[in-house]
């Protein structure tokens, strides 16, 4: 699935071009349970442009080549193009190339996506209802009266056949997230059990 896209199924090459702008926007050490996931680069943003430019080279290289083994890396140009370092970098998969552009220090595949998330520790499942509120550019939204959610899964599946238009809903065990849609600027969720 597309993660700018919301319910986009993107296939072959582009699957992989959004592999390589994860772990390349993924700070190394942030991911607890992946520790070595991400990229490293951010070491070297306080250094002379010509250290930089070639250690974070190597750092995308490593990113890329360890986390994304399923494609080539073909080449990475580098650009101090108007005072910016950026870099390009072209991948094949299946014979198949494409190149994208990489600035460090800027998450700019991800601009699009904003996200909001809440705690969903030791929620009672089946036994109480929970209300989620939920406010999209300071105004409230409102939601159909909730069900008692039998699970995590019961709970996602209903906000995504409730709430799909103001982005992707995701959950882990222990957080409910949104990823807003590119049209809205912030957003703030609570929840709150039935007394």
């Amino acid at each position: 699935m597309s993660i700018l896209a919301p319910g986009t199924i993107i296939t072959d090459i582009e699957v992989y071009k959004q592999r390589c702008y994860i772990v390349l926007n993924t700070p190394l050490g942030s991911d607890p349970f992946r520790p070595l996931f991400g990229c490293n680069y951010s070491k070297y943003i306080d250094t002379n442009i010509i250290t930089a430019a070639a250690n974070i080279k190597k750092e995308i290289i490593d990113a890329i080549t360890l986390w994304v083994p399923e494609v080539k890396l073909s080449k990475i140009t580098t650009s101090t193009a108007a005072g910016k370092l950026s870099f390009t970098i072209q991948i094949t998969f299946n014979g198949e190339s494409i190149s994208f552009p990489f600035t460090p220090g800027k998450s700019a595949y991800f601009s699009a996506t904003k996200g909001t998330f809440i705690l969903i520790k030791d929620l009672p499942f089946g036994s109480t209802v929970a209300t989620i509120t939920l406010k999209v550019d300071g105004a409230p939204v409102s939601f159909p009266g909730s069900p008692p959610w039998a699970s995590h899964d019961e709970m996602l599946t209903w906000l995504k056949e409730n709430k799909a238009d103001y982005g992707t809903w995701g959950m882990s065990d222990d957080v409910l997230i949104l990823y807003l849609d590119k049209k809205y600027n912030n957003a703030e969720m609570a929840l709150a059990l039935a007394a």
